[in-house]
């Protein structure tokens, strides 16, 4: 922490100014990603909203207006999932680009949804849907904007992801499964653009209180012990410490603060020990209870006969 305040201090020139800067930023009509929309709207930048909820995009851009008086925003409602609506997507982000004479200095990938289920309990399609978002939709986003940055020797990329994509935990294996791959994209983005000036940024937040959990049906018992020693984030709290981050050209953002240690200590033993049972819920210890009497019905059965 001392080390980052001296670094800021010293280097305050390279300090990114949002101000006027072109940014698009998905998931951008509910949660952290609204969250973040909000605090550049605040700070004037130019911003291209992307969601699928068309009449929360709406709401969203009315609501920036009368708070903070910014008539710089535009949205575009879209399943960045399917091929011909992120196509489309591409080409109305271009031609905004092309009437602002900008190019997008600022990715903020915040899409990014999936139900917590066991594998046995998971169809195929939604097996596509997890991996299609945030992943996928990440990939090709970054894909499609990069160019210019590049071009230019200037630019931010920002991946929004969770402590499960550097742990794992039960219940949850295909949401998990793609917020690893989110970060495997994230760290090879920032080995292979390492020095051309296009900063990686990978914000990790704990449990934010947004309606994330409400809204895939994914109940308290569900949830890992764990979450009862971590502060909750709200999301204004990470929404401005991700638009701090940015401003700094900080490379990771782990809110709240004990979780940072946490991360640090999952895999020494003998903390490894305390936080496998911490990560474990009353939900999945249940499931291996319900595998195991099935077992023993099973085994009862076939010594029946």
């Amino acid at each position: 922490m001392v080390f980052s305040f001296l670094k800021n201090f010293i280097f305050c020139n390279n300090k990114i100014n949002l101000f006027d800067k072109l940014i698009v930023v998905t998931g951008a009509s509910s949660g952290i990603g609204l969250g973040i929309t909000n605090g550049l709207a605040k700070k004037g930048s130019k911003i291209i909203l992307i969601a699928r909820n068309e009449k929360k995009l709406k709401r969203a851009i009315e609501n920036i207006k009368i708070q903070f008086g910014n008539e710089k925003c535009y949205y575009i409602c879209s399943d960045l999932t399917k091929e011909i609506e992120f196509n489309n997507c591409l080409k109305e982000i271009e031609r905004i680009s092309n009437q602002l004479g900008q190019y997008v200095e600022i990715l903020i990938n915040s899409a990014g949804s999936g139900s917590w289920k066991y594998i046995e309990d998971t169809s195929f399609n939604e097996t596509i849907e997890y991996i299609s978002s945030p992943f996928c939709s990440t990939f090709n986003m970054t894909s499609s904007l990069l160019k210019p940055m590049l071009l230019h020797g200037n630019g931010t990329i920002v991946t929004i992801n969770t402590p499960m994509s550097m742990t794992t935990m039960g219940g949850c294996i295909g949401y998990i499964s793609s917020r690893w791959a989110l970060r495997g994209l994230t760290e090879c983005l920032r080995y292979d653009l390492s020095g051309t000036g296009v900063n990686i940024l990978e914000v990790i937040g704990g449990e934010v209180e947004t309606e994330y959990f409400q809204n895939n049906n994914i109940n308290t018992d569900q949830l890992p012990f764990i979450r009862k020693y971590v502060s909750k984030v709200s999301v204004d709290q990470l929404s401005k410490e991700t638009i701090n981050a940015i401003e700094n050209r900080n490379q990771k953002l782990i809110l709240p603060f004990e979780l940072k240690y946490i991360l640090l200590l999952l895999n020494i033993y003998p903390f490894s020990i305390l936080f496998n049972y911490l990560l474990q819920s009353e939900n999945s210890k249940n499931h291996i209870d319900l595998i195991k009497l099935k077992q023993q019905q099973f085994k009862f059965k076939k010594e029946e006969k």
